[in-house]
């Protein structure tokens, strides 16, 4: 089917886009963007016979702003367009296609909601900690204040500061005053980043089952530089590989992805070559139909070698050829801890605000709250994209991220939580 009714596909896709309660932007943005100097006329034509409505009007109805402006203007057609004079159109440019591989640069933007405080003064802050502890009862509301609106960098100095001008540590200090998991997110937000992720990856390793989302979570979303760092402390640390660790505990297929994971060589680039997509989507859709159980160590051989942005690309062109997404597939062909490793890479390189939103959504879902997700994810992203996750999670959810931690915490954990959470803009 897909191959000789192409429009139609897409138009299936863009009406379940644009179906029922929100609409699913990064699939609407997808498919314009993808189509809209291929086939968008045909996509339309097709959209209005099927639908009886133009793609245009329920654009229009279903999105607003300069979004919704923006994807009219690609939607127009090109006699609704006016051309410059004058200007050679890049067709005419005689370059045969093998010669002019297609690349381009996927933009990510990406802004954390805790930034670094200003008129900052190490020793000040170590003081007024001090006294927030000293004699009878504490002073939650300067602790809050304080460390809730420090980056790492300055709650590692005040830290340090603390030590030298009071000789005591602020951890223990503050782990003697305060309790539950107010004192557990203080702790963390004093931990040295690959500290922390090397505590938590020891945490999702040892005890009943390994947590595997917590796995996935920390080494799909770390550069080759930190993974390198976290390798080095967590054995430090721990005085046991972090590979030895997770091997004992994991095994087959799911071991062998974790393991390339840990390498941390994959590239990094955000440069994409279009042919070179093609191919590697290809050689995809080729492994899901050899019924030999190649999928895996295909995705796995791809994953350690392709970027995320590459990797994108190939999940969509996967879909384009195939009229099956990835997910589809990996859901039909495995099963167990690889299937759920699969997914959540996937989840990752689709949209990593999306996939943190989910995750705190699961942490907060069902009874008692997951605080260690919680803490772990809000206290990692909040210095590079947790403005970008409480989009995502509005999108997802019809809810602030704010008003669901509201609910779902309480005292002065939940105090802190919502400082981490404040917009750079509300901060002093």
């Amino acid at each position: 089917g897909v191959m000789r009714n192409r429009p139609g596909f897409f138009v299936s896709q863009l009406k379940k886009a644009l179906k029922g309660a929100g609409t699913n932007e990064d699939e609407l943005n997808r498919v314009i963007i993808s189509r809209c100097e291929v086939d968008m006329i045909q996509i339309k034509e097709e959209y209005e016979n099927t639908t009886k409505r133009s793609l245009e009007d329920h654009v229009q109805s279903d999105t607003s702003g300069d979004y919704r402006k923006l994807l009219l203007e690609l939607l127009k057609s090109p006699n609704q367009r006016t051309q410059k004079p004058g200007k050679k159109k890049y067709e005419d440019v005689n370059l045969s296609d093998s010669e002019q591989p297609e690349i381009y640069d996927e933009e990510i933007i990406q802004q954390g909601t805790m930034t670094a405080a200003k008129n900052f003064d190490a020793i000040r802050d170590a003081d007024a900690l001090r006294k927030a502890m000293k004699g009878a009862g504490t002073d939650e509301k300067t602790i809050i204040s304080i460390l809730g609106n420090r980056d790492t960098n300055q709650r590692l100095e005040i830290k340090a500061a603390f030590k030298n001008k009071h000789n005591r540590d602020l951890v223990a200090d503050l782990k003697s005053e305060t309790s539950g998991n107010f004192s557990k997110l203080l702790e963390k937000l004093l931990l040295d980043p690959v500290e922390l992720d090397c505590s938590e990856l020891k945490q999702a390793v040892k005890g009943v089952g390994t947590n595997e989302e917590a796995i996935i979570e920390i080494l799909a979303n770390r550069s080759n530089k930190r993974i390198r760092s976290i390798n080095e402390t967590y054995s430090k640390m721990f005085g046991k590989t972090l590979e030895k660790d997770v091997k004992s505990d994991t095994s087959g297929d799911f071991r062998r992805l974790l393991v390339s994971l840990m390498q941390g060589h994959r590239p990094e680039t955000t440069k994409v070559n279009a042919d070179r997509v093609k191919r590697d989507a290809q050689s995809l859709i080729d492994a899901s139909s050899d019924k030999f159980g190649t999928d895996e160590a295909k995705f796995n051989e791809l994953f350690c070698n392709r970027s995320d942005s590459e990797l994108k690309a190939i999940f969509n062109q996967f879909a384009e050829l195939s009229g099956k997404s990835i997910e589809e597939i990996v859901k039909k062909e495995t099963s167990g801890d690889i299937q759920k490793g699969i997914l959540a890479i996937i989840r990752c390189i689709r949209s990593r605000p999306h996939f943190f939103a989910e995750q705190l959504q699961k942490a907060m879902k069902g009874s008692g709250s997951k605080e260690s997700t919680l803490n772990r994810i809000i206290i990692t992203r909040s210095e590079i994209d947790l403005v970008q996750i409480k989009v995502a999670y509005k999108h997802l959810y019809n809810c602030e991220l704010e008003r669901d931690i509201s609910a779902d915490t309480s005292g002065e954990y939940k105090k802190l939580l919502l400082e981490i959470f404040k917009d750079p803009s509300q901060r002093n």
